[in-house]
């Protein structure tokens, strides 16, 4: 009497066991944020973007909650530009599209939300509104199996362009006056790179 419930029941089993380990990548990992340039001008939803933005869960593309500023300094004033987060024809991918002021330092800040995790990337744009650099403040995790996004604040990002504006000066400068800015310029960024350690 006992056959026919194994028989049912085994069946049942072997389902839940192998949902639960399709579920497993899906809800392992951090989040993460990656930048694509030049955006394709031959896509309506791309053409004329400043770049396009990748969000993931781990290794597969996710869609998130976008949140972006084009934040800047000019004549050592702080200053901030909105922008907009457009999602394309492709899951996980955003249009960023805004405009670049031709004076000043600008740094465009791109954060994807996932709940209570975050991944922001930092976008330094030249004196030629092109991409300069970009980077993910991140730490590893202990073992080394996860690279994690860390939380970027207001303070961060001062910083950041303070260091750029320096930088620019010290380019601008005559010679005899650079190696002093240069020292400065270097003292603010180990500093900010202190401060976010820290807080990881």
């Amino acid at each position: 009497m006992s056959h026919p419930v194994i028989r049912r029941a085994a069946p049942v089993g072997l389902a839940l066991a192998a949902l639960a380990l399709a579920a497993l990548p899906a809800h392992a990992g951090p989040p993460w944020i990656s930048v694509e340039l030049p955006a394709n001008p031959h896509d309506a939803r791309t053409r004329g973007a400043l770049l396009l933005v990748h969000t993931y869960h781990h290794g597969a593309s996710m869609e998130q909650s976008i949140a972006c500023a084009i934040e800047g300094l000019v004549d050592g004033a702080r200053r901030t530009r909105t922008c907009r987060a457009q999602p394309t024809s492709r899951p996980g991918v955003y249009a960023i599209r805004g405009d670049l002021p031709e004076q000043g330092v600008w740094m465009l800040v791109v954060t994807g939300r996932e709940g209570s995790a975050t991944a922001t990337a930092l976008v330094d744009f030249g004196r030629d509104r092109q991409v300069a650099g970009v980077r993910v403040p991140s730490r590893q995790a202990e073992g080394g199996r996860w690279t994690i996004p860390v939380p970027v604040t207001e303070r961060d990002i001062d910083a950041a362009l303070r260091t750029r504006w320096n930088a620019l000066s010290v380019a601008d400068a005559p010679t005899g006056d650079r190696t002093l800015a240069a020292g400065l310029g270097v003292a603010a960024l180990l500093g900010l790179g202190l401060a976010i350690r820290r807080r990881a």
